[in-house]
């Protein structure tokens, strides 16, 4: 009986010390690696907050325009890609934005944005601002409309979905898809 105790063999103490030492190791990369991407997927949020929103139509010319305030409040850069009130997309050509910092102050955001009574046209409008500066240049877009992190864009929308007289008094949706992000807006149309 001694004979055959003395032949088996068991594993070395260097050999499970080995073991015991890369499975920690594999075990703890898991970890790590989980952890981070779990980190990476989260802390990356796409945020908009649109405000100051009007429609306006002149009942003497029936020249129609609106105007909302927009703010990325996320970590990433948005890309207004598409407008559309009442159903209808609004086209980018007729869009004019600014998001110059001198433009986009408090007393202009926080602010009613002023009407301008006329259709915009060309390449860039002026328009007048209810705070300081009183007018800044407007440039017509011509592509999705890029706003960073922590920037305000301001835009008016020249003669949007054939909106005329008869809907002065109407409550009409206003929905801006910028990223992921796509806030609703119920208006009503304002005679001016």
């Amino acid at each position: 009986m001694n004979a055959t105790r003395a032949e088996r063999k068991a594993i070395g103490s260097v050999i499970t010390t080995l073991i015991l030492l890369i499975a920690g190791i594999v075990l703890s990369s898991g970890v790590v690696f989980y952890g981070t991407s779990i980190f990476q997927t989260s802390s990356k949020q796409e945020s908009i907050q649109v405000t100051n929103q009007h429609i306006w139509v002149n009942a003497t010319n029936g020249v129609s325009q609106a105007v909302f305030v927009l703010q990325n409040t996320g970590d990433t850069v948005v890309a207004v890609n598409s407008i559309t009130i009442r159903g209808q997309s609004i086209p980018t050509s007729s869009w004019y934005y600014n998001t110059n910092k001198s433009v986009t102050t408090i007393s202009n955001v926080q602010n009613e944005l002023k009407f301008t009574g006329v259709a915009l046209s060309g390449s860039s409008a002026t328009i007048q601002l209810p705070g300081a500066p009183s007018s800044a240049t407007f440039t017509q877009a011509t592509m999705p409309v890029t706003v960073y992190q922590g920037q305000i864009v301001i835009i008016y929308l020249n003669q949007p979905a054939n909106l005329g007289m008869n809907d002065i008094g109407q409550k009409i949706y206003l929905e801006i898809s910028a990223g992921k992000q796509s806030p609703v807006s119920w208006i009503s149309v304002i005679s001016s």
